[in-house]
C-alpha cells in the first residue's frame, strides 16, 4: 500500500492532542465583533490544512488551487494567548505550523521558519476546546485543527 494510502486510512483515526487554543463564543458576542471566523482551506497535493481570518487571503488561495471547507471555529478577536502562523519554504509545496509558545516560535524562526504574526487568538477561558491532530505519516500538512469532537466515542471529527 502507498504512504498516500495508509495515510487515508490511518489518519480519522489518529490520536489527537486537546489544544485548548480556540473556542466558540456566544452568538452575541460574534454580532458585537468580538470575534472571527477561521476559514479552513485544504491543499489536495500537500495535503496541508490551512487557517485564516482573512476573506482576501481565503480567496487568493482559492483562486491557485485551494478547496475552501468551511469555518472551522470562531476565534476571539482578541485575548492575552495569541497564536503564531509560522511557514517553513524548505519543504515541497511549504508548509505552515501554529503555536501559542513564543519559545517555540522563536525556535522555528532560527531554524528557517518564516514569522508571518498572529494567525489568531485563543479562547483564555478555554470553554470549548480545539483540537489538535496529528499526522505521523505525512511530511507536510502534518497537523489539523478542529472544534468537533463525538460525543459518543470522544473521536476528534474533521
Amino acid at each position: 500500500m502507498s504512504a498516500k494510502g495508509l495515510l487515508r486510512r490511518v489518519a480519522p483515526l489518529l490520536v489527537a492532542l486537546v489544544v485548548a487554543v480556540a473556542s466558540l463564543p456566544a452568538a452575541a458576542g460574534a454580532a458585537e465583533g468580538v470575534s472571527k471566523a477561521m476559514c479552513r482551506l485544504y491543499n489536495r497535493y500537500t495535503g496541508e490544512h490551512f487557517y485564516t481570518a482573512s476573506s482576501e487571503e481565503r480567496d487568493s488561495l482559492q483562486l491557485v488551487g485551494w478547496s475552501y471547507e468551511g469555518i472551522g471555529w470562531i476565534a476571539p478577536a482578541t485575548s492575552k494567548t495569541p497564536v503564531y502562523r509560522l511557514y517553513n519554504p524548505y519543504v515541497d509545496g511549504g508548509d505552515h505550523h501554529y503555536a501559542t509558545n513564543v519559545g517555540e516560535k522563536n525556535t522555528l524562526v532560527k531554524a528557517g521558519w518564516r514569522d508571518e504574526g498572529i494567525g489568531w487568538y485563543s479562547d483564555d477561558a478555554k470553554t470549548v476546546p480545539l483540537y489538535r491532530q496529528y499526522n505521523p505519516f505525512a511530511s507536510t500538512g502534518t497537523v489539523t485543527y478542529t472544534a468537533y469532537q463525538c460525543s459518543t466515542c470522544g473521536a476528534v471529527m474533521q
